[in-house]
């Protein structure tokens, strides 16, 4: 048996192609782009293992035992992980530690947990109201829990607090270093603001491999106005604009804009030439907000959720706007991606270069980065 390979290899989803080569592995996601796109495509491997610093689990309790861990390959039961080959030594350590004398539930529940680089803990609740009910009720679990970690629970994920009247919930969320992005040439670490339930990439190392390469394909492109759509945490508009350009980046999720400025402000970064604007581009009555920044941009930079660019790709075949040169696009879904590389070859862009940022092994998954250039 391999040394690093995982007991439940062949059953769990997390790891599907765990049995299979590497190599094998690897070759399979290149060819996964149609040779229509006629480009050579790059591969950079993140390691085989250990390269999640955050994991998104299920809790069930409808078997004898409380059940941590992912579904089985046919997604019908929850498989109760004993370690994970894929997580960090430290989040290995505190997954271990979390799952031990877990409560019963009522009903499944969402359970993500992360640490920092200092190796921090949190943990993210997504609990129905009944069993968030009940824990409150029994008081322990949680009082010790609070112990070990920042605790976040529910949809809003407000954080859990010990006041002097009992346990509850702060009213608004509260902003960590729970992530880390990086600067210009030397690629210095910047501390990223977020929640315990924000999106970010799954780990430190793979997302340095990521950002460097976005880096390395824009000193490639040259300097010039940037729009930004999808900017999340601001995990990329930060780079981008450390290298003198100026950043007009959209984002909708409220919280993610607010822990964005205090990545901002926390590491005195107010010198960057970054404009934060709200709108949702999923909404074609707000999809205007970007004419004049589409009109005026020289590069586009998208790192769209799953669903990929929808609208956008109409919008720019609707404007063609003349001075936009370059578009660089990242993503793991592979589907929606070749969707929307489709539209942007109509619209009059060629791909320069394909990298795939192995992020996810023993998984069908990639991040993609693909540079298009005007023709």
């Amino acid at each position: 048996m391999k040394k690093n390979l995982c007991e439940l290899a062949g059953k769990c989803s997390g790891c599907p192609d765990l049995k299979t080569p590497y190599q094998t592995q690897i070759d399979a996601k290149i060819k996964s782009f149609p040779e229509v796109f006629n480009s050579e495509i790059h591969f950079i491997s993140c390691g085989e293992y250990r390269t999640r610093d955050r994991v998104d689990l299920t809790w069930d309790s409808s078997s004898t035992k409380p059940v941590l861990g992912l579904h089985d390959l046919n997604y019908k039961n929850i498989l109760d992980l004993p370690a994970c080959p894929q997580m960090t030594e430290p989040l290995e350590a505190w997954f271990l530690e979390f799952k031990k004398n877990l409560p019963s539930l009522k009903n499944k529940a969402s359970v993500r947990l992360r640490v920092d680089i200092q190796n921090n803990k949190g943990v993210w609740l997504d609990l129905s109201h009944e069993d968030t009910k009940n824990l409150f009720e029994e008081k322990k679990w949680l009082t010790e829990l609070l112990k070990k970690a920042f605790v976040e629970i529910g949809q809003r994920k407000k954080p859990l607090i010990l006041s002097e009247t009992g346990l509850k919930l702060q009213k608004e969320p509260i902003a960590n270093p729970w992530f880390q992005t990086y600067l210009g040439e030397m690629l210095t670490p910047v501390k990223l603001y977020g929640l315990v339930g924000s999106f970010t990439q799954p780990g430190f190392g793979t997302n340095l491999k990521l950002v460097e390469q976005v880096l390395f394909i824009l000193k490639e492109m040259g300097s010039g106005n940037i729009l930004e759509l999808f900017s999340g945490l601001g995990n990329f508009s930060i780079p981008l604009a450390s290298f003198g350009n100026k950043v007009i980046a959209f984002e909708i999720e409220k919280n993610a804009m607010e822990c964005f400025k205090k990545t901002i402000s926390e590491n005195n970064l107010t010198h960057l030439n970054i404009q934060l604007l709200e709108s949702n581009l999923y909404n074609k009555d707000q999809l205007t907000s970007i004419n004049d920044p589409l009109n005026e941009a020289e590069i586009l930079f998208v790192d769209p959720p799953r669903s990929g660019m929808k609208n956008v790709v109409s919008k720019i075949k609707q404007l063609r706007p003349k001075n936009l040169k370059h578009i660089l696009y990242v993503s793991c879904h592979t589907k929606t991606l070749i969707e929307d590389l489709n539209g942007l070859t109509d619209c009059g862009y060629e791909i320069q270069k394909i990298t795939g940022v192995d992020q996810f092994p023993h998984t069908p998954h990639c991040e993609w980065v693909v540079w298009l250039k005007r023709k």
